[in-house]
């Protein structure tokens, strides 16, 4: 589980897709998460990363999700030794949430 994936190995992956995970998990453990991400890939590797953008505050939804509101810049932090491909919010199809992807090459 997010952030320790104690099980999966680091330098391991190409490719580390994470879409609309980080949303559920609490404000504190989002920068931890994203650099176990980043840990896991190779020199070169790409991380895919979305979540749904909680404006102000926490909220739960009927079924007891968690939808955490956190900075985002935290997560740009996190991937400041990366190479970002693609920094954009959307309005999301299915939803019609705003929807925040970022596409980022860890450094060689």
């Amino acid at each position: 589980m997010l952030p320790e994936l104690l099980v999966v190995p680091d330098d391991g992956f190409a490719n580390v897709f994470c879409e609309t995970v980080i949303m559920h998990l609490e404000s504190g453990s989002v920068v931890p998460s994203v650099d176990r991400l980043l840990s896991l890939l190779v020199p070169g590797g790409i991380l895919y990363l979305s979540w749904r953008v909680t404006e102000d505050a926490d909220r739960r939804d009927a079924h007891g999700r968690l939808f955490a509101a956190f900075d985002p810049s935290l997560v740009l932090k996190s991937l400041a030794l990366t190479e970002i491909l693609l920094d954009e919010q959307i309005e999301s199809v299915s939803s019609r949430k705003t929807v925040r992807r970022i596409v980022a090459r860890k450094a060689d």
